[in-house]
């Protein structure tokens, strides 16, 4: 299973984080991109998009990290997240109840499947009308982002 750990942010570099990324990917065996340039047409989270999408015929699964996450154990695999055979194609975590801005789900770290289902997920995101997703928002679905943060729309 070839597993490529995806991260980045344009214009450049922020952080650190690279470094860290690049050394837990090493000790795996997992393929890294830490992807800085700019993606036409994406700013906010809509980079994030892009750039999977860019790289998703190149690995089997994606492990997307933003580039202000750490990884913090390195014993833990990313195999152990991922069944095989159980037809998923996004594994995600719910956001940690520590953060002050409620979210359902955490956005800064998930695993994507190569898949045409999962390209397609993908590409329906960058054309999806904010203001529609806006119309049916509820609070209990966390922060509405506007797909960028900060802004009005959805955080993916």
């Amino acid at each position: 299973m070839r597993i490529g750990i995806i991260s980045g942010y344009y214009p450049g570099f922020r952080l650190d984080s690279p470094i860290n990324h690049k050394v837990y990917a090493d000790r795996h065996g997992y393929g890294y991109v830490y992807n800085f340039t700019p993606e036409r047409g994406s700013g906010g989270y809509f980079f994030k998009v892009r750039t999977i999408l860019r790289y998703l015929d190149f690995f089997d699964w994606i492990f997307w990290i933003d580039d202000d996450a750490y990884f913090t154990n390195f014993e833990v695999k990313l195999e152990q997240f991922i069944t095989p055979d159980d037809g998923s194609e996004l594994v995600i975590c719910s956001s940690p109840s520590t953060k002050k801005l409620f979210t359902k789900f955490s956005s800064g770290q998930f695993l994507l499947k190569s898949t045409p289902v999962s390209r397609a997920f993908l590409q329906e995101v960058l054309i999806t009308d904010m203001r529609i997703v806006r119309s049916f928002w509820r609070d209990d679905l966390g922060y509405y982002a506007g797909g960028r943060p900060g802004g009005n729309g959805i955080s993916f």
